[in-house]
């Protein structure tokens, strides 16, 4: 019941979400993504609800991204395996010139 409280209550001033504005920021089979402006404190949160084999799942967070800035986020591309793999090499490869400058 605890995850029901991101769709009642704002979680940075607790007050019920009561004539807050919420929109449905994208839907597709079995799950809807929420962003939610706190009507008295302007906080936001993005709140997926997903159904699962036991019911509804919700996970929810405050964030500083504006709606325009979270609808074009949801739209990229997710990250692939080979680029994951090519951020950890550069970062190695960083790391290493890193160690060979300070001697160690």
């Amino acid at each position: 019941m605890e995850n029901a409280n991101l769709l009642a209550k704002c979680p940075n001033c607790n007050r019920k979400h009561q004539n807050s504005k919420t929109k449905v920021l994208s839907q597709s089979e079995g799950r809807t993504t929420l962003y939610i402006t706190c009507k008295y404190c302007q906080v936001s949160t993005l709140i997926l609800v997903s159904e699962s084999a036991l019911g509804l799942v919700s996970i929810g967070m405050m964030i500083d991204l504006g709606e325009n800035e979270v609808r074009d986020f949801i739209k990229k591309n997710a990250i692939t395996d080979d680029e994951i793999i090519e951020v950890h090499r550069a970062m190695k490869k960083e790391l290493s010139k890193g160690k060979e400058k300070s001697g160690g």
